[in-house]
């Protein structure tokens, strides 16, 4: 009872930012839009566009499970209906695996806050924050500003964005049926009904896990150099440019869900006026997302298995030594970036203030610390609350 007492608001409460995720995103670029003056267009640009998209994709899930609950009454196999197919591909689009969903999100989410702070303490460090400026680099250097005009800050952005964009099974799962996807389309030889091949699948998520190690090799190789300037190294701007693109990747993917879920529930027949072909239409869809071979499906004490844009849903066509060793290395990776983040916020705690003789500050070394096990549990909280466990 008392976890339950506990567990309770913090539900509620994740149940409220999840409503309110594409106004909050909203609200932030507008402040930032305000802030006199608004100098720094790659941070409007991607805040921009991740909020617009964030907006998009909420107002039309809204749009999608209306029109949805509209059509309730058509039936057809195994109780199969729109809102249940609905809630079907909403289950189907969700993160990959938990663990690399956990491992992720809590590492990326613990950077945002980390190098917030750190850009916004300017009365020690100097800089602009809205410029990226997180001032001078090691004891004046040269200035540590993200997103120079360098192919090297568009490389460190365009990791971030697929090591987050890739994980999306709607993404991967678009892509591996529309390059090497296998058997007939169904209505209309269509791509997205296609079965998907599980190498590309197994490819997203490995690429996914290899592209977020970049902020892991950034840290290793200034904890090297300059141990007792870390706070003051390009760790700080390289790695704002790798989680920028993250930001952007976390607007983009739920906008990519959404058109994917629409688009197969149009497939099934949602908007047509004919009752007749449209049962036809959705038994069509139900089928084709069905993991099972189609004869397993006539027996009715076989759970019938279905699959989108996840690795472990076609295993069938994977060897499975393969799959292990896919699945170990991209956990490997993914647990490598998600420490980054936690040995980040105890090296600039460490190095927080000029003086060599007194360099650390215990306050901020203790916060950063808390600040990721708090986005890690919240994250692990999220993850089992939705299924993804």
């Amino acid at each position: 009872n008392m976890v339950r007492c506990f567990l309770t608001p913090l539900k509620k409460m994740t149940q409220v930012l999840h409503v309110m995720k594409p106004a909050i995103c909203i609200a932030f670029f507008v402040a930032t839009l305000v802030t006199d003056p608004p100098r720094s267009s790659p941070l409007l640009w991607i805040l921009g566009i991740s909020s617009t998209s964030l907006a998009a994709a909420f107002a039309l899930q809204q749009k999608l499970f209306m029109k949805v609950h509209e059509k309730e009454t058509v039936r057809i196999q195994r109780e199969m209906t729109y809102p249940v197919l609905y809630d079907l591909l909403l289950r189907l689009m969700q993160s990959i695996s938990s663990l690399d969903t956990v491992l992720l999100h809590s590492g990326a989410i613990t950077y945002i806050i980390i190098l917030s702070v750190r850009l916004n303490t300017t009365d020690i460090f100097g800089g602009t924050p809205f410029d990226l400026d997180f001032g001078e680099k090691g004891y004046g250097d040269a200035q540590n500003t993200a997103f120079n005009i360098s192919w090297t800050s568009f490389g460190h952005f365009i990791q971030g964005f697929l090591a987050v964009f890739l994980l999306y099974p709607s993404v991967a799962g678009s892509l591996s049926r529309l390059l090497f996807g296998e058997g007939t389309g169904g209505i209309g030889n269509q791509t997205l009904l296609k079965r998907p091949n599980g190498s590309v699948l197994l490819l997203c998520q490995l690429a996914s896990a290899c592209l977020s190690i970049y902020p892991f090799y950034s840290m290793i190789k200034r904890t090297k150099s300059k141990y007792g300037a870390f706070s003051r190294t390009s760790h700080l701007n390289n790695t704002t440019e790798w989680v920028l693109g993250y930001v952007l990747g976390i607007g983009i993917g739920p906008l990519v869900d959404i058109l994917v879920q629409s688009r197969l529930l149009s497939l099934a027949g949602l908007g047509d006026d004919s009752t007749g072909d449209s049962e036809c239409q959705l038994y069509d869809v139900a089928t084709k997302l069905t993991v099972d071979a189609p004869d397993d499906q006539d027996d009715s004490s076989v759970d019938v298995k279905y699959g989108f844009g996840r690795a472990s849903e076609y295993t069938d066509g994977i060897q499975s030594s393969v799959f292990k060793v896919v699945r170990v290395l991209s956990t490997l990776l993914l647990g490598l970036f998600s420490a980054s983040a936690l040995v980040t916020g105890i090296l600039m705690g460490n190095s927080w203030f000029y003086d060599e003789k007194n360099m650390r500050s215990i306050e901020y070394l203790v916060g950063f610390v808390a600040i990721y096990f708090v986005c890690f549990s919240v994250t692990l909280f999220v993850a089992h609350r939705s299924d993804i466990v």
